[in-house]
């Protein structure tokens, strides 16, 4: 589902885009269907946040996957001990790097937990100022 914000205009033709890698089966469904538009793009980011150490760079194995099929992508990543939530450091990351299309999975909890405590998807969707490619 191709998703767009309500003000502002997009070029449709997005060459900058980034990926929001959690390694869910929803990301991995969103990944599959923006391959094509990936592969046409000027830069792919894969942006992840690291719950554990710091020693691990999410997104990193999926950036070689990407590589197998010709797109150079860089894997960046936050700590999620950071003070931000992690739909705020998609967000932001998206505005500092100049993102034209974010691609993510949707809703990887049940709603009843979304609901209750809240989740990415909906904190992306809320503020989002980018389209946005999800899949679930």
């Amino acid at each position: 589902m191709l998703i767009w914000p309500n003000a502002g205009s997009f070029d449709a033709n997005a060459a900058t885009i980034m990926l929001a890698w959690n390694g869910t089966r929803e990301a991995k469904h969103a990944l599959d269907g923006a391959l094509p538009l990936m592969q046409h793009a000027r830069k792919v980011i894969v942006f992840g946040v690291d719950r554990c150490d710091g020693m691990h760079i999410p997104g990193a194995d999926v950036s070689a996957h990407l590589a197998r099929h010709g797109v150079r992508a860089e894997a960046r990543h936050t700590l999620s001990g950071a003070g931000i939530g992690i739909g705020d450091a998609v967000l932001s990351e998206i505005s500092d790097c100049g993102v034209g299309l974010l691609v993510m999975g949707g809703y990887g909890h049940s709603r009843l937990r979304e609901k209750l405590v809240g989740g990415v998807t909906r904190d992306v969707l809320r503020e989002m100022t980018v389209p946005v490619l999800m899949a679930h």
